[in-house]
């Protein structure tokens, strides 16, 4: 993917062959986007927060199910001996004590039921929120090292004139003059591109470290080289491109999508567990009408004595019927239905992002054909003037066609960040986003093996 989406094109805006003499390789591995992804849901305290939130709801479950009853046992032994009046005088029988009583509480059975779903929501919002900060990565990877490359790219467009200004030196042009302005003047147009990719690649690194908590490994990507691995046919090395654009998040079918998504969604999953929670809420909110029962059982005994062995089993229950509690379970209900309203909502946000994900790539598709003639046009155009000194004006054109086609955000490189992020926001929106690294690396190695 770097060949398309790191400045690679810079090597298709030859109008010299000196350019093509500094096809220089990358000496070491580039960084990649899948490990940088993988490490972002690692490093990010915002999830580090939300991992301990989770772990402390987890446990809050224990205490709850420790409360759904309480039992108690007691037992008292008095020695001595016991006279028709119920005293205890100094002897040698005793009076033995022991009592036994269970209480079962409604509302705390109907607390520790709700903590299921209420755990299980926030697992989910845990996820989105790591497909979250992955998104925010992989936007500021794709801005860095865009940046970078076409940063990278637009020097060697310098060199190209330059080499292109000595050749006009040194003939007997007799617009020699006039030729050198307008080609010092396309150089210092390129030159400001450049300072203003050099501006985007400082408030990239800054964003990158905000989310990794250190600066990127790659002050400046360098020379990453032409990226064409020895392809010279424009039209094969951009379908190429394109094609592997389209193996990593494919997205084919909308209503599979929309199936999925609705059935898959984090936040969706979230707000159906919510929906059960507060469900489960509302009749938490009616145990206290409920009665609670207390099951007491007692014995007494005169032991060494032929006294009668006494026992005793008691029930008890409870009620409340304040008229408070009314009020409580009203707003319980009403809690419900806001649960209830915000998981529909949630359910067309998601069906909404996937359709326009669908209507987004169809467009950006669209003008990356339309972006890619012109790309084309202007690469046969500038190759067949290569070696003439004359049509300066017509050259510089063809270059600034051909820069503008390849920069930028209506360019090659800006589309196909475009394109990449908008399929990777329709995974996650289909919560799916994590299970597509593995293409990545695949595509990764290979790009590795091919330098």
């Amino acid at each position: 993917m770097k060949k398309l989406l790191l400045g690679a094109l810079a090597a298709m805006t030859l109008t010299s062959s000196a350019l093509a003499q500094e096809n220089v390789k990358p000496k070491t591995r580039n960084p990649r986007l899948s490990e940088a992804l993988l490490e972002a849901i690692q490093a990010s305290p915002s999830i580090e927060a939300a991992e301990a939130s989770l772990g402390a709801l987890r446990a809050s479950r224990l205490s709850v199910l420790l409360s759904l009853g309480s039992f108690n046992f007691s037992k008292t032994n008095n020695f001595g001996k016991v006279t028709t009046e119920g005293l205890i005088l100094p002897g040698n029988s005793s009076h033995q004590q022991t009592g036994v009583s269970v209480t079962i509480s409604p509302a705390a059975i109907w607390a520790f039921k709700k903590l299921g779903p209420t755990v299980k929501a926030q697992e989910m919002t845990l996820a989105a929120l790591r497909q979250d900060i992955a998104l925010e990565l992989a936007k500021v990877w794709l801005d860095f090292y865009n940046a970078s490359g076409t940063a990278y790219g637009l020097k060697q467009v310098l060199k190209s004139i330059e080499t292109y200004a000595k050749k006009i030196e040194e003939s007997d042009s007799p617009t020699k003059e006039n030729d050198l302005l307008q080609l010092r003047a396309a150089g210092m147009a390129i030159e400001s591109r450049v300072l203003a990719y050099k501006g985007r690649i400082r408030s990239a690194a800054i964003a990158y470290e905000r989310i990794m908590g250190h600066p990127p490994k790659v002050a400046e990507f360098g020379t990453p080289g032409d990226g064409s691995n020895g392809t010279t046919d424009v039209d094969v090395y951009l379908k190429s491109a394109k094609a592997m654009l389209d193996q990593v998040f494919p997205l084919n079918d909308e209503n599979q999508a929309l199936a999925i998504a609705e059935n898959a969604n984090l936040q969706l999953l979230a707000a159906k567990y919510m929906s059960s929670a507060a469900s489960t809420d509302l009749w938490t909110s009616r145990t206290p009408w409920l009665p609670t029962v207390t099951i007491s059982r007692g014995r007494s005994a005169l032991v060494n004595t032929n006294e009668m062995i006494q026992s005793q089993t008691s029930v008890s229950v409870n009620f409340n019927l304040s008229g408070a509690l009314w009020t409580e379970h009203r707003a319980k209900a009403l809690e419900v239905k806001a649960a209830t309203a915000r998981h529909e909502s949630a359910r067309r946000a998601v069906r909404a992002a996937i359709q326009d994900a669908f209507a987004t790539l169809e467009m950006l598709n669209a003008r990356w054909m339309t972006t890619t003639e012109s790309f084309k046009s202007a690469t046969k155009a500038l190759k067949q003037m290569e070696n003439e000194t004359g049509k300066v004006a017509e050259k510089i054109q063809l270059l600034n066609m051909l820069v503008d086609s390849w920069v930028g955000e209506s360019g090659l490189t800006g589309l196909s960040s475009s394109i990449l992020l908008t399929k990777a926001a329709a995974h996650a929106q289909m919560g799916s986003l994590f299970d597509n690294l593995e293409t990545l690396k695949k595509l990764e190695d290979m790009e590795d093996g091919q330098q």
